[in-house]
């Protein structure tokens, strides 16, 4: 373990050999066991290991455990990033207990301006499901997935840089080469959250249209002949 990290660093750094010669038991995956927590996640980090993946500096919005590795031929610019639920326990690395929280893979890409920019997601997460080694492999698979997409992602005409697809639909340049200076430095505004989205039961919704049975005098209800 590198002496120059700090101390946050230190206690989210992952060392895969710890696991190289431990015998991991592949499994049926038990959320509520947190030895099956534990050999899934040696086997997530010598699979990340295994791909070239590295693990980033921790921050302060979570403790779960991320690996990146660079796009071939993007100069850094893009990377593949791992969301891998492994946080750090005190017994040493362990996924989350939730089931719910699944493992997450995408393709960022660092723009001229500094801001990252997600540009790939795979179609599917990978819930936490199954035995260990499907687990894992599932998750190579979405890897390879984002990165084959990064890799041969349609670029801008204007500007080269890589396009992804925007709420709208529409493929639009992940530079934003279309705004103008003075656009580009426009701070990012915040949406406004309103009360109805911290407490669905708020939210504005129409009841269900229900036809009464003389409006429907030909439907056979339950219990008739």
């Amino acid at each position: 373990m590198s002496s120059n990290l700090t101390s946050s660093e230190r206690r989210n750094e992952v060392e895969p050999e710890r696991f190289a010669a431990k015998e991991l038991k592949m499994d049926l995956y038990r959320s509520e066991d947190r030895t099956s927590r534990e050999d899934l996640a040696a086997a997530l980090i010598l699979k990340m290991a295994e791909c070239g993946f590295k693990l980033e500096p921790p921050d302060s919005v979570t403790r779960e455990a991320v690996y990146a590795r660079d796009v071939e031929g993007t100069e850094g610019r893009i990377c593949v990033r791992v969301f891998t639920s492994v946080e750090q326990g005190r017994r040493g690395p362990v996924t989350r207990r939730a089931g719910s929280d699944a493992i997450r893979v995408c393709a960022v890409y660092k723009g001229r301006d500094g801001r990252s920019r997600g540009i790939a997601k795979a179609e599917h997460r990978v819930n936490r499901v199954g035995e260990i080694s499907d687990i894992v492999m599932r998750t190579y698979e979405r890897m390879r997935e984002v990165y084959k997409a990064a890799r041969c992602s349609e670029k801008c005409e204007r500007c080269g840089a890589p396009k992804f697809r925007a709420k709208s639909g529409n493929m639009v340049c992940a530079d934003l080469c279309w705004l103008s200076p003075e656009e580009m430095s426009r701070p990012w505004a915040k949406p406004r959250r309103t009360a109805a989205y911290y407490k669905p039961s708020l939210r504005k919704t129409e009841p269900m249209y229900r036809p009464t049975y003389d409006e429907v005098p030909d439907m056979v209800w339950p219990g008739e002949t």
